[in-house]
């Protein structure tokens, strides 16, 4: 089961994720037309956080079986330990 959802996550990020990811860089350097600097900012934003978010995936990925189970755990205890946000 493991192997399916792993299969299911890397193709949903292939052909999901990576290619917002690489618009979003795409219009950091596009010389036309100028976005507002709110815009601007707003994609960096956006980009790094994308980028944050794979990074970790690609760092948990990697790890053995039986310890990418246990991060998942400790990230579920954590998660009840920290305090409720509101809605925004």
């Amino acid at each position: 089961m493991f192997d399916r959802v792993t299969v299911v996550i890397e193709g949903r990020r292939e052909r999901e994720f990576a290619p917002r990811r690489t618009r979003c860089a795409g219009s950091q350097t596009r010389p036309k037309p100028m976005p507002s600097a709110a815009m601007q900012a707003r994609t960096g934003e956006t980009l790094e956080t994308m980028q944050m978010f794979d990074d970790w995936y690609r760092d948990v990925a990697r790890l053995p079986r039986a310890l990418h189970m246990c991060v998942h755990r400790l990230g579920a205890r954590i998660a009840r330990l920290l305090p409720k946000a509101k809605d925004r």
